[in-house]
């Protein structure tokens, strides 16, 4: 161990053996590290060794998955020349929208744009650039739109379901963390599992640490992802009634569950009651 292995979190928390497996996305990037871990100085065996190894393979099995599905639903959901939505997407989309409007009757606005004279444009100057003038005014409006990221319970569901897969391979103590958000099956004997829960910079506490045998755990909040505004901080998290961000949010939320999945919307929610989510979870 060298001097800088003191820094590392698993030290910290009193593990003293370690062995990694790569787990990498298909195209060869990196995705992470699929890890064992132990208190004691232990050899790991070639069965245990071979064990994590298959585990990552599982990994990278389900990330070839994920990778497929979302190729596959960017050609039936997008169109190849504009990169906007298929006709069947938008109609979906218009639907998602309006029912939001009948539930919160939130402002709404449909605008509608039409080129002017395009047929002329394809019968003057030919197909090709006529797809080139679509490009570009699709383009246009991409880059005008304001970037918003739903993509968070698919995490915790991903979790869930790799826990899933790896139970199914070894009757061993598992636990699976996607960037945070963790599930685990049980726990080795007298040695709960030990999860770190990171200080807050705005924050005067300590870090706390989490013994967890069974189930979900989660943290959200503003910590990381917020806006500062005109000197005033924005939280991530939408209030789904205005549009705009959660007024006075807790700066982290840490919830377990019976499953990740269950955490992650318990975290959300919670969040959506501003000062009042610590009540809420009670």
């Amino acid at each position: 161990m060298t001097h800088d292995g003191i820094k590392n979190p698993d030290i910290k928390l009193g593990m003293s053996s370690y062995f990694g497996a790569p787990v990498n996305w298909p195209n060869g990037s990196a995705f992470g590290t699929l890890c064992g871990l132990k208190p004691q100085a232990v050899q790991f065996t070639e069965h245990k060794i071979s064990l994590i190894k298959q585990f990552a393979s599982v990994d990278e099995i389900l990330l070839l998955q994920v990778t497929n599905h979302n190729e596959l639903h960017m050609l039936v959901e997008y169109d190849n020349l504009t990169d906007t939505p298929s006709r069947r997407a938008l109609l979906k989309k218009v639907q998602h929208e309006f029912d939001r409007y009948q539930r919160y009757h939130p402002p709404f606005t449909v605008i509608y744009l039409d080129v002017d004279h395009f047929k002329l444009i394809n019968n003057s100057f030919g197909h090709n650039t006529g797809d080139q003038v679509l490009a570009e005014l699709s383009g246009n409006i991409i880059n005008s739109q304001r970037q918003t990221d739903f993509g968070g319970i698919g995490k915790e569901y991903a979790v869930d379901k790799t826990l899933q897969l790896l139970t199914q391979i070894a009757n061993i103590p598992l636990l699976v963390n996607y960037g945070g958000d963790i599930n685990c099956n049980t726990y080795a004997k007298d040695y709960p599992w030990r999860i770190g829960v990171e200080k807050s910079p705005l924050s005067s506490q300590t870090p706390d640490l989490i013994a967890l045998k069974q189930g979900g755990l989660a943290t959200s909040g503003s910590t990381h992802r917020y806006i500062v505004h005109q000197g005033k901080r924005y939280s991530h998290v939408l209030n789904p009634k205005t549009g705009w961000p959660v007024e006075n949010p807790p700066l982290s939320i840490t919830v377990a569950a019976a499953n990740c999945t269950q955490v992650g919307m318990l975290a959300t929610f919670a969040m959506l009651q501003g000062k009042g989510a610590e009540d809420f979870l009670k």
